[in-house]
C-alpha cells in the first residue's frame, strides 16, 4: 500500500513538473501564472503548494526534466556504439533539446534564483563568492578575459 501511495505522489509532482515546464516554453516564464501550471497539471492549489513553494522553485527542477530526457535517449543508444559516439549523440540531443525547449531567458531566470535567494542550487552550491558577488554589487562582473601573447 505505501509503494502505491509513493508511486502516486511521484505522478503528482512529475505531472506539476511536466505542465510547468511545457507552459515555461510555450508562454514563457513571466506569462505562465501559477492558476496555469495548476490547471494544465490538472491539481489542487493546496496540491500544488505540498510539493513547491511557488512558481519560481519550479526553476530547479530543470535537472529533472534534463533527466527524464536522458532516460528517454538512453532507449535510442545502439550496444554496438562505442563511448565516444554514444557521448557525441546524447550531447547534440540534450544541446538541440535545451536551444529548442528552454528559452534563454528562463536559464537567467534558473541562474537568478539561484544565486540571488537561498537555494541551494548548482550555482550558489558549487561558487558561493560568487553568489556573494552578486549580492554585493548587484550584478555579475565583468569577465576577464585572457592576454593575448
Amino acid at each position: 500500500m505505501a509503494r502505491r501511495i509513493q508511486e502516486s505522489k511521484s505522478s503528482v509532482k512529475s505531472r506539476i513538473i511536466d505542465a510547468a515546464w511545457g507552459l515555461f516554453s510555450e508562454k514563457g516564464f513571466e506569462a505562465t501564472t501559477l492558476n496555469d501550471i495548476i490547471e494544465a497539471a490538472g491539481v489542487a492549489k493546496g496540491t500544488f503548494y505540498y510539493y513547491f513553494r511557488g512558481k519560481d522553485s519550479l526553476l530547479t527542477t530543470l535537472s529533472v526534466i534534463l533527466d527524464n530526457y536522458y532516460a528517454e535517449l538512453d532507449k535510442e543508444l545502439k550496444d554496438e556504439d562505442n563511448a565516444f559516439d554514444k557521448l557525441m549523440y546524447l550531447n547534440y540531443k540534450m544541446h538541440t533539446m535545451i536551444g529548442t525547449k528552454i528559452d534563454f531567458s528562463l536559464m537567467a531566470n534558473l541562474y537568478s534564483a539561484q544565486l540571488l535567494r537561498d537555494d541551494k542550487g548548482y550555482i550558489s552550491g558549487s561558487s558561493p563568492e560568487l553568489s556573494k558577488m552578486v549580492r554585493k554589487k548587484g550584478r555579475l562582473p565583468p569577465p576577464r578575459l585572457p592576454r593575448r601573447s
